[in-house]
Protein backbone atom coordinates (compact mmCIF):
# COMPACT_ATOMS: atom_id res chain seq x y z
CA UNK A 1 0.00 0.00 0.00
CA UNK A 2 1.25 3.35 -1.04
CA UNK A 3 3.26 4.68 2.02
CA UNK A 4 1.41 7.40 4.32
CA UNK A 5 -2.01 6.29 3.51
CA UNK A 6 -3.75 3.53 5.35
CA UNK A 7 -7.31 2.24 4.54
CA UNK A 8 -9.91 3.99 7.19
CA UNK A 9 -10.95 2.12 10.24
CA UNK A 10 -14.28 3.32 11.69
CA UNK A 11 -16.37 4.99 9.11
CA UNK A 12 -17.52 1.99 7.82
CA UNK A 13 -19.18 0.21 11.17
CA UNK A 14 -22.05 -2.18 11.19
CA UNK A 15 -25.35 -1.24 11.65
CA UNK A 16 -25.40 1.24 14.25
CA UNK A 17 -22.98 2.84 12.30
CA UNK A 18 -24.99 2.77 8.77
CA UNK A 19 -28.18 3.74 10.54
CA UNK A 20 -26.11 6.86 11.92
CA UNK A 21 -25.00 7.38 8.22
CA UNK A 22 -28.65 7.19 6.69
CA UNK A 23 -29.72 9.74 9.68
CA UNK A 24 -26.77 12.03 8.87
CA UNK A 25 -27.48 12.17 4.87
CA UNK A 26 -31.35 12.76 5.45
CA UNK A 27 -30.17 15.74 7.79
CA UNK A 28 -28.05 16.86 4.82
CA UNK A 29 -29.88 16.76 2.12
CA UNK A 30 -32.20 19.37 4.60
CA UNK A 31 -28.71 21.22 4.73
CA UNK A 32 -27.84 20.93 1.00
CA UNK A 33 -31.47 22.58 0.21
CA UNK A 34 -30.69 25.18 2.73
CA UNK A 35 -27.06 26.00 1.09
CA UNK A 36 -25.61 24.78 4.57
CA UNK A 37 -22.01 23.33 4.31
CA UNK A 38 -19.69 24.85 6.76
CA UNK A 39 -19.75 25.13 10.42
CA UNK A 40 -18.82 28.47 12.70
CA UNK A 41 -15.51 27.27 13.76
CA UNK A 42 -13.98 27.30 10.28
CA UNK A 43 -14.81 23.73 9.43
CA UNK A 44 -15.77 22.87 5.68
CA UNK A 45 -17.51 19.95 4.88
CA UNK A 46 -17.75 18.32 1.41
CA UNK A 47 -20.72 16.03 0.52
CA UNK A 48 -19.15 12.88 -1.29
CA UNK A 49 -22.22 10.88 -3.88
CA UNK A 50 -22.09 7.40 -5.10
CA UNK A 51 -24.28 5.07 -6.92
CA UNK A 52 -22.39 2.20 -5.76
CA UNK A 53 -22.49 0.30 -1.48
CA UNK A 54 -20.05 1.07 0.82
CA UNK A 55 -18.51 -2.01 0.02
CA UNK A 56 -17.65 -1.99 -3.33
CA UNK A 57 -13.70 -0.99 -4.16
CA UNK A 58 -14.48 2.43 -5.19
CA UNK A 59 -15.91 3.29 -2.16
CA UNK A 60 -13.48 1.61 -0.16
CA UNK A 61 -11.22 3.68 -1.85
CA UNK A 62 -12.41 6.84 -1.52
CA UNK A 63 -13.42 6.17 2.57
CA UNK A 64 -9.89 6.29 2.45
CA UNK A 65 -8.70 9.27 0.37
CA UNK A 66 -11.21 11.67 2.49
CA UNK A 67 -9.62 10.10 5.39
CA UNK A 68 -6.09 11.28 4.05
CA UNK A 69 -7.41 14.80 2.80
CA UNK A 70 -8.93 14.86 6.95
CA UNK A 71 -6.05 14.04 8.34
CA UNK A 72 -3.63 16.22 6.10
CA UNK A 73 -6.14 19.17 6.67
CA UNK A 74 -5.81 19.01 10.06
CA UNK A 75 -9.51 18.45 10.30
CA UNK A 76 -10.13 21.41 8.70
CA UNK A 77 -11.84 19.63 5.88
CA UNK A 78 -14.37 17.00 6.53
CA UNK A 79 -16.92 14.91 4.30
CA UNK A 80 -20.34 12.72 4.12
CA UNK A 81 -20.62 10.37 2.41
CA UNK A 82 -23.73 9.16 0.90
CA UNK A 83 -24.07 5.98 -1.34
CA UNK A 84 -26.36 3.57 -3.39
CA UNK A 85 -27.89 6.74 -5.12
CA UNK A 86 -29.45 8.16 -2.32
CA UNK A 87 -28.78 11.92 -2.98
CA UNK A 88 -27.70 11.40 -6.53
CA UNK A 89 -28.69 8.45 -8.85
CA UNK A 90 -26.36 6.85 -11.51
CA UNK A 91 -27.54 9.42 -14.37
CA UNK A 92 -27.76 12.19 -12.27
CA UNK A 93 -24.46 12.87 -10.25
CA UNK A 94 -22.26 14.14 -12.96
CA UNK A 95 -25.32 17.10 -13.05
CA UNK A 96 -25.46 16.81 -9.23
CA UNK A 97 -22.05 17.94 -9.12
CA UNK A 98 -21.87 20.59 -11.71
CA UNK A 99 -25.03 22.43 -9.92
CA UNK A 100 -23.42 22.33 -5.78
CA UNK A 101 -26.12 19.62 -4.98
CA UNK A 102 -23.23 17.57 -3.92
CA UNK A 103 -19.22 18.81 -4.14
CA UNK A 104 -17.76 15.76 -5.15
CA UNK A 105 -18.82 12.38 -7.09
CA UNK A 106 -18.02 9.76 -8.58
CA UNK A 107 -19.15 8.63 -12.72
CA UNK A 108 -18.21 7.59 -15.94
CA UNK A 109 -18.27 9.78 -18.62
CA UNK A 110 -19.75 6.82 -20.79
CA UNK A 111 -22.94 8.00 -19.14
CA UNK A 112 -22.75 11.15 -20.76
CA UNK A 113 -21.38 10.64 -24.51
CA UNK A 114 -22.26 14.02 -25.52
CA UNK A 115 -20.65 16.06 -22.88
CA UNK A 116 -17.18 13.71 -22.75
CA UNK A 117 -16.75 12.20 -25.86
CA UNK A 118 -12.93 12.41 -25.86
CA UNK A 119 -12.62 11.48 -22.44
CA UNK A 120 -14.77 8.29 -24.28
CA UNK A 121 -11.62 7.00 -25.59
CA UNK A 122 -11.26 4.62 -23.32
CA UNK A 123 -14.34 2.59 -24.04
CA UNK A 124 -12.69 1.58 -27.20
CA UNK A 125 -12.30 -2.63 -26.64
CA UNK A 126 -9.19 -4.50 -27.79
CA UNK A 127 -6.67 -1.64 -27.14
CA UNK A 128 -5.28 -2.78 -24.05
CA UNK A 129 -5.60 -5.61 -21.47
CA UNK A 130 -3.86 -3.29 -18.77
CA UNK A 131 -5.99 -1.83 -16.16
CA UNK A 132 -3.32 0.27 -14.71
CA UNK A 133 -1.73 1.01 -17.86
CA UNK A 134 -5.13 2.44 -19.21
CA UNK A 135 -5.80 4.97 -16.41
CA UNK A 136 -2.03 6.04 -16.61
CA UNK A 137 -2.16 6.54 -20.05
CA UNK A 138 -5.64 8.61 -20.03
CA UNK A 139 -4.49 10.93 -17.45
CA UNK A 140 -1.57 11.58 -19.83
CA UNK A 141 -3.96 12.63 -22.33
CA UNK A 142 -5.84 14.63 -19.93
CA UNK A 143 -2.70 16.75 -18.48
CA UNK A 144 -1.57 17.42 -22.14
CA UNK A 145 -4.88 17.91 -24.27
CA UNK A 146 -6.37 21.30 -23.38
CA UNK A 147 -9.67 19.76 -25.26
CA UNK A 148 -10.09 16.72 -23.23
CA UNK A 149 -9.88 19.13 -20.30
CA UNK A 150 -12.14 21.73 -21.37
CA UNK A 151 -14.74 18.71 -21.42
CA UNK A 152 -14.76 18.57 -17.63
CA UNK A 153 -14.17 23.10 -17.18
CA UNK A 154 -17.19 23.05 -19.37
CA UNK A 155 -18.96 20.79 -17.28
CA UNK A 156 -17.87 22.75 -13.87
CA UNK A 157 -15.97 19.81 -12.74
CA UNK A 158 -12.63 19.57 -11.27
CA UNK A 159 -11.10 16.24 -12.01
CA UNK A 160 -9.72 14.37 -8.99
CA UNK A 161 -8.37 11.34 -10.55
CA UNK A 162 -9.59 8.68 -12.83
CA UNK A 163 -10.32 5.21 -11.28
CA UNK A 164 -10.74 1.81 -12.65
CA UNK A 165 -13.58 0.03 -13.97
CA UNK A 166 -12.52 -3.39 -14.78
CA UNK A 167 -12.62 -5.09 -17.77
CA UNK A 168 -16.36 -6.61 -18.36
CA UNK A 169 -17.53 -9.98 -17.31
CA UNK A 170 -20.74 -10.78 -19.28
CA UNK A 171 -23.73 -12.46 -17.38
CA UNK A 172 -26.34 -14.97 -19.27
CA UNK A 173 -29.79 -16.22 -18.42
CA UNK A 174 -28.92 -18.98 -21.06
CA UNK A 175 -25.81 -21.01 -20.85
CA UNK A 176 -23.74 -20.87 -24.39
CA UNK A 177 -20.83 -23.38 -25.67
CA UNK A 178 -19.71 -20.96 -28.32
CA UNK A 179 -19.37 -17.62 -29.86
CA UNK A 180 -22.17 -18.79 -32.40
CA UNK A 181 -24.79 -18.98 -29.67
CA UNK A 182 -24.83 -15.32 -29.01
CA UNK A 183 -26.60 -14.25 -32.39
CA UNK A 184 -30.38 -12.93 -32.02
CA UNK A 185 -29.45 -12.24 -28.37
CA UNK A 186 -29.85 -8.69 -26.45
CA UNK A 187 -27.52 -7.58 -23.76
CA UNK A 188 -26.96 -5.01 -21.71
CA UNK A 189 -23.51 -3.41 -23.42
CA UNK A 190 -21.79 -0.36 -22.54
CA UNK A 191 -20.35 2.10 -24.52
CA UNK A 192 -18.35 0.90 -28.25
CA UNK A 193 -18.41 -3.05 -27.30
CA UNK A 194 -21.86 -2.93 -28.76
CA UNK A 195 -19.99 -2.32 -32.02
CA UNK A 196 -17.57 -5.36 -31.55
CA UNK A 197 -21.09 -7.75 -30.34
CA UNK A 198 -22.87 -6.66 -33.36
CA UNK A 199 -20.44 -8.57 -35.77
CA UNK A 200 -21.70 -11.31 -33.87
CA UNK A 201 -25.49 -10.70 -34.35
CA UNK A 202 -26.12 -9.35 -30.57
CA UNK A 203 -28.51 -6.30 -30.00
CA UNK A 204 -27.70 -4.24 -27.32
CA UNK A 205 -29.85 -1.85 -24.74
CA UNK A 206 -28.55 0.83 -22.61
CA UNK A 207 -29.53 1.17 -18.52
CA UNK A 208 -27.67 1.72 -15.40
CA UNK A 209 -26.38 -1.18 -13.32
CA UNK A 210 -29.02 -0.61 -10.86
CA UNK A 211 -31.52 -1.36 -13.48
CA UNK A 212 -29.48 -4.71 -14.58
CA UNK A 213 -30.62 -7.40 -11.94
CA UNK A 214 -34.42 -6.72 -12.50
CA UNK A 215 -34.30 -6.83 -16.23
CA UNK A 216 -31.99 -10.11 -16.23
CA UNK A 217 -34.69 -11.57 -13.73
CA UNK A 218 -37.62 -10.33 -15.84
CA UNK A 219 -36.21 -11.55 -18.96
CA UNK A 220 -35.85 -8.15 -20.64
CA UNK A 221 -32.49 -9.04 -21.54
CA UNK A 222 -30.36 -12.10 -22.26
CA UNK A 223 -27.55 -10.65 -20.91
CA UNK A 224 -25.30 -8.10 -19.34
CA UNK A 225 -21.98 -6.68 -19.28
CA UNK A 226 -20.66 -4.83 -16.34
CA UNK A 227 -17.73 -4.88 -14.11
CA UNK A 228 -17.15 -7.74 -12.10
CA UNK A 229 -17.41 -5.15 -8.87
CA UNK A 230 -20.93 -4.13 -10.50
CA UNK A 231 -22.23 -7.88 -10.60
CA UNK A 232 -21.11 -8.22 -6.96
CA UNK A 233 -22.71 -4.75 -5.97
CA UNK A 234 -25.82 -5.39 -7.93
CA UNK A 235 -26.22 -9.55 -7.05
CA UNK A 236 -26.52 -10.29 -10.63
CA UNK A 237 -25.38 -13.68 -10.15
CA UNK A 238 -28.65 -14.14 -8.49
CA UNK A 239 -30.34 -14.35 -11.89
CA UNK A 240 -27.93 -15.71 -14.25
CA UNK A 241 -26.68 -19.17 -15.23
CA UNK A 242 -23.32 -18.57 -16.68
CA UNK A 243 -20.66 -15.79 -16.75
CA UNK A 244 -18.44 -15.25 -19.49
CA UNK A 245 -15.23 -13.50 -19.02
CA UNK A 246 -14.75 -10.94 -22.25
CA UNK A 247 -12.84 -8.89 -20.29
CA UNK A 248 -9.87 -11.67 -20.89
CA UNK A 249 -10.17 -10.49 -24.56
CA UNK A 250 -11.53 -6.43 -24.59
CA UNK A 251 -9.45 -4.99 -21.63
CA UNK A 252 -11.32 -2.15 -19.76
CA UNK A 253 -14.10 -0.31 -21.28
CA UNK A 254 -14.30 2.41 -19.44
CA UNK A 255 -13.07 4.46 -16.42
CA UNK A 256 -14.52 6.13 -13.32
CA UNK A 257 -13.94 9.64 -12.98
CA UNK A 258 -13.73 11.49 -9.22
CA UNK A 259 -14.88 14.88 -9.44
CA UNK A 260 -15.21 17.99 -7.44
CA UNK A 261 -17.40 20.70 -8.00
CA UNK A 262 -15.17 23.32 -10.23
CA UNK A 263 -16.23 26.23 -8.01
CA UNK A 264 -16.01 24.87 -4.89
CA UNK A 265 -13.30 23.52 -5.05
CA UNK A 266 -11.87 26.86 -6.09
CA UNK A 267 -13.20 28.72 -3.47
CA UNK A 268 -11.10 26.36 -0.83
CA UNK A 269 -8.40 28.29 0.74
CA UNK A 270 -5.09 27.12 -1.33
CA UNK A 271 -3.48 24.99 0.97
CA UNK A 272 -6.58 22.86 1.21
CA UNK A 273 -6.75 22.66 -2.56
CA UNK A 274 -2.87 21.62 -2.54
CA UNK A 275 -3.73 18.97 -0.38
CA UNK A 276 -6.60 17.53 -2.23
CA UNK A 277 -4.33 17.92 -5.69
CA UNK A 278 -1.79 15.95 -3.70
CA UNK A 279 -3.88 13.40 -2.12
CA UNK A 280 -5.38 12.79 -5.66
CA UNK A 281 -2.17 12.31 -7.62
CA UNK A 282 -1.01 9.89 -4.65
CA UNK A 283 -4.66 7.71 -5.85
CA UNK A 284 -4.10 7.82 -9.39
CA UNK A 285 -1.28 5.59 -8.52
CA UNK A 286 -2.60 3.46 -6.24
CA UNK A 287 -5.98 3.17 -6.37
CA UNK A 288 -5.54 0.35 -8.76
CA UNK A 289 -2.89 -2.05 -6.96
CA UNK A 290 -4.19 -1.17 -3.18
CA UNK A 291 -7.87 -1.09 -3.24
CA UNK A 292 -9.23 -3.35 -6.32
CA UNK A 293 -6.55 -5.56 -6.62
CA UNK A 294 -6.77 -7.42 -3.58
CA UNK A 295 -10.77 -7.65 -4.27
CA UNK A 296 -10.73 -9.18 -7.16
CA UNK A 297 -10.15 -12.87 -6.29
CA UNK A 298 -13.10 -12.85 -3.58
CA UNK A 299 -15.14 -10.89 -6.24
CA UNK A 300 -14.18 -14.29 -8.15
CA UNK A 301 -15.33 -16.43 -5.96
CA UNK A 302 -18.91 -14.89 -5.56
CA UNK A 303 -19.66 -14.60 -9.06
CA UNK A 304 -18.41 -18.02 -9.51
CA UNK A 305 -21.05 -19.20 -6.27
CA UNK A 306 -23.80 -18.00 -8.35
CA UNK A 307 -22.74 -19.15 -12.07
CA UNK A 308 -19.79 -20.55 -13.59
CA UNK A 309 -17.80 -18.71 -15.45
CA UNK A 310 -16.23 -19.76 -19.08
CA UNK A 311 -14.00 -17.75 -21.38
CA UNK A 312 -15.57 -16.32 -24.66
CA UNK A 313 -13.75 -18.41 -27.04
CA UNK A 314 -11.12 -20.45 -27.41
CA UNK A 315 -7.68 -18.21 -27.70
CA UNK A 316 -6.79 -17.95 -31.11
CA UNK A 317 -10.37 -17.41 -32.18
CA UNK A 318 -11.27 -14.77 -29.48
CA UNK A 319 -7.96 -12.98 -30.87
CA UNK A 320 -9.00 -12.88 -34.42
CA UNK A 321 -12.43 -11.57 -33.74
CA UNK A 322 -10.96 -9.03 -31.67
CA UNK A 323 -8.31 -8.27 -35.01
CA UNK A 324 -11.44 -8.48 -36.94
CA UNK A 325 -13.91 -5.78 -34.63
CA UNK A 326 -10.90 -3.40 -33.76
CA UNK A 327 -10.51 -1.04 -36.63
CA UNK A 328 -14.30 -0.60 -36.73
CA UNK A 329 -14.91 -0.04 -32.88
CA UNK A 330 -11.85 2.60 -33.10
CA UNK A 331 -13.64 4.19 -35.81
CA UNK A 332 -17.03 4.21 -34.25
CA UNK A 333 -15.11 6.10 -31.61
CA UNK A 334 -14.22 8.82 -34.30
CA UNK A 335 -17.52 8.95 -35.63
CA UNK A 336 -18.51 10.37 -31.98
CA UNK A 337 -16.77 12.94 -32.61
CA UNK A 338 -18.10 16.86 -33.87
CA UNK A 339 -16.70 20.18 -35.25
CA UNK A 340 -13.59 21.16 -33.89
CA UNK A 341 -13.05 17.74 -32.16
CA UNK A 342 -13.04 15.95 -35.25
CA UNK A 343 -10.02 17.09 -36.21
CA UNK A 344 -8.36 16.08 -32.63
CA UNK A 345 -9.49 12.51 -32.59
CA UNK A 346 -6.69 11.02 -34.92
CA UNK A 347 -3.85 12.52 -32.94
CA UNK A 348 -5.33 11.93 -29.67
CA UNK A 349 -5.82 8.15 -30.95
CA UNK A 350 -2.11 7.96 -32.15
CA UNK A 351 -1.10 9.68 -28.57
CA UNK A 352 -3.29 6.91 -26.69
CA UNK A 353 -1.80 4.21 -28.46
CA UNK A 354 1.76 5.41 -27.47
CA UNK A 355 0.92 5.88 -23.81
CA UNK A 356 -0.48 2.49 -23.81
CA UNK A 357 2.72 0.55 -24.94
CA UNK A 358 4.85 3.48 -22.52
CA UNK A 359 2.69 1.96 -19.26
CA UNK A 360 2.43 -1.44 -20.57
CA UNK A 361 6.78 -1.67 -20.88
CA UNK A 362 6.95 0.61 -17.92
CA UNK A 363 4.69 -1.38 -15.23
CA UNK A 364 6.43 -4.91 -13.72
CA UNK A 365 3.16 -6.21 -12.97
CA UNK A 366 -0.46 -4.57 -14.29
CA UNK A 367 -3.02 -7.04 -12.45
CA UNK A 368 -6.35 -7.68 -14.35
CA UNK A 369 -9.45 -9.50 -12.68
CA UNK A 370 -8.87 -12.70 -15.35
CA UNK A 371 -5.46 -13.14 -13.84
CA UNK A 372 -6.23 -12.83 -10.49
CA UNK A 373 -9.61 -15.13 -11.05
CA UNK A 374 -7.62 -17.66 -13.12
CA UNK A 375 -5.18 -17.87 -9.85
CA UNK A 376 -7.55 -18.21 -7.39
CA UNK A 377 -8.96 -21.69 -9.04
Amino acid sequence: MLAGIARPKGRRGGMLGRATRALGSLLLVAGLASGCSGSGDGTVTLTYVSYVPESNPHSVAHEAWMAEVEKRTDGAVKFEAIYNGALCDSANIMTCVRDGRADIGIFTPLRHPAEFPLTNIMSIPFQTTGLQSSLLALRDLYESNDAMRAEFESMNQKLLYFGPVPAPILGLRTPISSMDDLDGMQFRIPGLMSAAFATLGVSSVTMTEPEIYESLDRGVIDGAMTAPDGHESFRTFEVVEQFVDVGRVSGPLAAMTTTMNADRFNALPQDVQAVINEVSAEFAMSVVPDYFAPSFEATCEVLKSGAPMIDLAPADEAKAWAEAASTGTQQAWLDTLKDANAGVGPQLLDAYHAALRKYESELTEDVTFSSRCEASQ
